[in-house]
């Protein structure tokens, strides 16, 4: 049997590769509308903000680039931050 080799590590056997990745495909494509359909623009964005620590590094660019993914702009992400500053002072998340 011969195998493929995919993104990420994964191998799988050469025959069913296409379907494998196809189906992939619509599996992520699901998720993300049904995450989409469950969190807000601004939901997203705070916990972009959040899980790259922005507060420290005070740079918002990995943040962006997370969300470009959904379709939201550096705009979307300016637009959010100076609220998830003050949430961050207020919890004393430093």
């Amino acid at each position: 049997m011969e195998y493929a080799r995919g993104s990420f590590g994964l191998v799988c056997p050469r025959d069913t590769f296409d379907l494998f990745k196809s189906e992939l495909q619509k599996i992520q494509a699901e998720g993300l509308a049904l995450f989409l359909a469950e969190n807000s623009k601004k939901d997203i964005i705070m916990y972009e903000l959040g899980n790259y620590e922005t507060q420290f590094s005070m740079d918002i660019d990995d943040a962006v680039i997370a969300v470009n993914g959904y379709g939201f702009t550096r705009e979307d992400v300016q637009e959010c931050w100076p609220e998830y500053w003050k949430m961050c002072i207020d919890n004393d998340w430093f």
